[in-house]
């Protein structure tokens, strides 16, 4: 029978697990994507380095001045263009942590709140009728924890959504900025 005690503190006991198991399953997802945003940051540095030691190596070859001059804004196009391409990827691995960490809070409160009805139906079912402000009281209490958990969900949300909309302008500002340097140096835009 789940009015006793011992019952009713497994129950609890269990929500507040899988409540847990949410949060973990959702910290994942975001220590997945930062480990996306490394990858990427290590992969743009060494290829920048390795760009810039092989710019610095013809550069330093070079004896003609005009021959120079072109060395160096071919360089400057490369460059603008590996940076726009970060910028690409960048916006795409935001977009995606958005969107898996909105996929996995939608399921994870999805099933908080099937346990949470699953168990109110069995606590109501078996319990006896001059309990009920007790059961009252336990139903309060779970609602309040599951409100809880949405409340962080939703900060979560609104907090990867102010993310991504940031990475977002500073991504657009970047490609302004290439855009403007290679109409510059004569380089076709991309579109």
């Amino acid at each position: 029978m789940f009015t006793k005690p011992e019952t009713l503190a497994k129950a609890s006991r269990s929500l507040f697990e899988m409540q847990m198991q949410a949060m973990q399953n959702i910290s994942a997802q975001a220590v997945q994507s930062v480990q996306h945003l490394l990858e990427l940051n290590a992969q743009a540095a060494q290829n920048s380095t390795e760009a810039t030691l092989s710019a610095i190596q013809r550069l330093a070859v070079t004896r003609d001045p005009q021959a120079f001059l072109n060395l160096s804004a071919a360089q400057a196009r490369v460059n603008a263009e590996q940076a726009l391409q970060y910028s690409v990827r960048l916006r795409e691995i935001a977009q995606g942590m958005q969107q898996a960490l909105q996929r996995s809070s939608q399921q994870e409160a999805q099933k908080l709140q099937q346990e949470l009805n699953r168990m109110m139906s069995e606590l109501s079912k078996n319990t006896p009728e001059h309990a009920g402000p007790a059961l009252e009281l336990v139903k309060t209490m779970l609602d309040q924890s599951n409100a809880g958990l949405a409340d962080v969900s939703r900060a979560g949300e609104q907090a990867l959504q102010q993310l991504q909309e940031q990475v977002g302008k500073a991504a657009q500002q970047f490609v302004q900025a290439v855009e403007h340097g290679l109409q510059h140096m004569g380089a076709p835009q991309k579109k």
